[in-house]
């Protein structure tokens, strides 16, 4: 199977094109259907039956990493009916229904509950629906020039249907069905290639609708045509059949008045095919048409010149009447707002329940390994933070601190309580993972500041009991064995295999050959540390997490050392100090190293930030007293979390700095590259940093193809943390 590669700067091309009104994209004055029928013959799946609607609730508490992470670590001792469970889970969340929010609808939950009802649906037409809404929605944005943001839906069939209905573009495999197939990861547009391309299009380069259709996806269409007598499957001649060649569809664009497939356009006798969605009916198409009466067919539609005269109609009617005009406006915001409040609802009913699992759980554990335990009265020593805090909060709080006590080194108990995630981002699970972690910085020869190392914990086999006093009641506990190793695959075929020296490649697979639990640690400095398993997620082209971050800072220090004069001085602080003040952890320790002499040594403070699982890069550059902002996917929505990130580190380095941060102008990096796809933010993260403390200034014109050797780099960044294990 190829890699579906999300060519954003291509994408957005051809949203330019799109026409609201007529639902197609027209391109050089063709209009280029895009129906469900081509959806179909894209991913091989029939355009019939049921749509399938996402509704309002899209907040179910996992991210859609969180399900693709959860899909790899399926292994043989998985039972199938839960293995298809989680595969449908990840197929609609990641693929089908992608939200701009990374969260996963609420509704793929129902279809992975009954999966025999998943056939039912018509998935084609539904997906075509979500995207058009889209579609609509990013044309509006365009002609206001407000900024587009992202776009939800499987945006990688836009590339495909193009690639489809251009014919200078040779597939790999003109054969391979279904279409998706047919195309790799080569085709790759950036800004400037994207432009250079719509330039230079002409009409000859257009096909109207897909040739070289196989009977096999005929049968794939809504209405496919039926076999006449004279055709027997022993005399068919060839198994594709050529419908049409680039000369035929230059003449005439399709005169359909609805979207109807072009595709069967020269087939006998073609039958009627829905018409889509209507752009002002809120209602959706009926995915079964039924038979017509004798009074009906007698009220055939009026033609295509008829039907738009009406839409142009009422359209001058709402001009003329701004009083309705701005009614609807109204009507429209108040639903958008609704929408929101029942995800924000949806969302707190969802915790709420999960801390009532958990809560259950716990005291039914406690309640029958320790008798003597009272919950009512161990609630009474924690101290709650909020005044407002429920008894049912505290004896949450209560026995989880006492879990935590008692069960420190132990998995039975994480086995036994269900745990919900409550984080609205990813970086909540990498906090609270390193809640223990007494100190966060990176020790620099400008900067001052100690590491504190962690601590590891060494488990005995079979060590004496520890005991606890808890109220009236004394309770003996022995540490339990320590978990079972996770095995790590021996070799890995990641993108940037072939980018890389032999020798680096030959080193990377010895270590991975050598270190084969996930859990084996790979590089230490101060208190960062990666794992096995996160070399495996740099590799694979997965979400970098704090570590990676951190990690990349750290070797610019070290190279520093061994070189010095490579950069310039700087300062770095981790995404941490930001991050924990939302799960209520000690975060001035993040910062400990900052003082008027670090600041007065260096020239740049750097400070990723990660919001809404998305990495992005403040930079202040401290000779200048202004703060550059560094996004890789510009949007302007980005930018409204940066208040509270400078508000914050204000608030723990007073005095530190010779006037205050806060009165700094924020601009924002102009020129800088940008990613193609939704998960190198934060190698473009790392990149940003490393070009902004060079010696010299940076020429980010050259650097427009950063996006092609993002594999390169992250094979290179595994290298030179595999690296470090030689000094043990």
């Amino acid at each position: 199977m190829p890699r579906l590669v999300q060519n954003v700067p291509l994408v957005y091309k051809l949203l330019s094109c799109w026409d609201s009104k007529k639902q197609c994209f027209l391109i050089k004055d063709q209009n280029l259907q895009f129906t469900a029928d081509e959806v179909a013959m894209i991913l091989g799946l029939p355009n019939r039956g049921n749509n399938f609607e996402i509704g309002g609730a899209r907040i179910t508490g996992k991210s859609a990493n969180d399900i693709r992470k959860e899909v790899i670590s399926l292994d043989e001792s998985t039972a199938m009916p839960d293995v298809l469970k989680k595969f449908i889970i990840f197929l609609l969340s990641n693929l089908f229904f992608p939200l701009h929010n990374y969260r996963t609808p609420a509704s793929v939950i129902s279809v992975a509950r009954n999966v025999e009802k998943f056939l039912s649906y018509n998935w084609p037409d539904s997906i075509r629906e979500f995207l058009v809404a889209d579609f609509n929605a990013v044309a509006k944005k365009m002609k206001k020039g407000q900024p587009l943001g992202y776009l939800n839906g499987f945006v990688h069939i836009i590339v495909i249907w193009f690639l489809e209905h251009y014919a200078l573009h040779e597939s790999l495999n003109s054969k391979a069905r279904p279409r998706f197939l047919r195309w790799g990861s080569d085709v790759v547009y950036n800004d400037a290639d994207a432009s250079s391309l719509f330039d230079g299009l002409e009409v000859s380069h257009l096909l109207t609708s897909f040739d070289a259709i196989t009977t096999e996806e005929r049968d794939l269409l809504a209405n496919p045509p039926k076999q006449t007598p004279q055709t027997s499957p022993d005399k068919v001649p060839n198994k594709e059949i050529i419908l049409h060649t680039p000369n035929e569809h230059l003449p005439t664009p399709p005169t359909s008045p609805t979207p109807q497939s072009p595709l069967r356009q020269n087939t006998p006798p073609p039958s009627p095919v829905r018409p889509p969605p209507s752009p002002i009916s809120p209602g959706g198409p009926s995915t079964q048409t039924p038979p017509m009466s004798h009074a009906q067919q007698q009220h055939t539609p009026p033609p295509e010149g008829q039907q738009d005269y009406r839409v142009d109609y009422v359209q001058k009617l709402l001009d003329q009447n701004r009083f309705l005009k701005s009614r609807l406006i109204t009507l429209e915001t108040t639903m958008s707002l609704n929408e929101r409040r029942m995800e924000a609802l949806e969302h707190y009913v969802f915790e709420q329940r999960e801390m009532n699992k958990r809560l259950e759980a716990m005291e039914m554990f406690l309640s029958a390994n320790f008798p003597s335990f009272n919950s009512s009265t161990a609630a009474d020593h924690v101290q709650s933070s909020s005044r407002t805090m429920s008894n049912e909060m505290k004896k949450a709080e209560c026995a989880e601190v006492i879990a935590e006590h008692m069960f420190e080194d132990t998995q039975a108990i994480k086995d036994f309580v269900v745990k919900p995630d409550t984080s609205s981002s990813g970086i909540a699970k990498r906090v609270r993972r390193r809640a223990d972690r007494k100190a966060k910085e990176v020790k620099t020869p400008y900067t001052k500041g100690q590491h504190k190392k962690k601590v590891l914990k060494k488990v005995a086999s079979r060590p004496s009991p520890v005991k606890f006093e808890l109220t009236n009641a004394l309770i003996e506990v022995e540490s339990q064995k320590s978990p079972a190793p996770r095995p790590a695959p021996t070799r890995i075929e990641y993108p940037g295999r072939q980018m890389i020296s032999d020798d680096m490649r030959m080193f990377i697979d010895a270590c991975l050959e050598k270190y084969t639990d996930m859990s084996d640690t790979i590089y230490t400095a101060g208190n960062i540390q990666i794992f096995r398993s996160q070399i495996d997620e740099l590799l694979t082209d997965q979400y970098l997490d704090d570590n990676h971050i951190d990690a990349f800072a750290s070797l610019l220090v070290e190279k520093n050392k061994l070189r010095p004069g490579l950069y310039q001085p700087f300062i770095y602080v981790s995404s941490l100090h930001w991050a924990s003040t939302k799960y209520d952890m000690e975060s001035k320790q993040y910062v400990s190293h900052i003082n008027k002499d670090a600041v007065n040594a260096s020239n740049f403070l750097l400070l990723p930030v990660n919001d809404s699982e998305h990495w992005t890069l403040l930079v202040a550059y401290l000779k200048k007293a202004t703060w550059y902002f560094f996004d890789s996917l510009p949007n302007p929505m980005h930018r409204a979390v940066l208040p509270l990130v400078i508000d914050h580190l204000h608030d723990e380095t007073q005095g530190c700095f010779q006037s205050d941060i806060r009165s700094w102008k924020v601009l924002e990096a102009e020129g800088v590259p940008t990613q193609t796809n939704g998960f190198d933010c934060g190698m473009f993260v790392c990149k940003y940093m490393e070009n902004v403390i060079q010696p010299n200034a940076v020429k980010w014109d050259l650097l427009k193809n950063l996006q092609a050797e993002m594999p390169k780099f992250r094979a290179e960044l595994a290298f030179m943390l595999l690296c470090s294990t030689l000094k043990r």
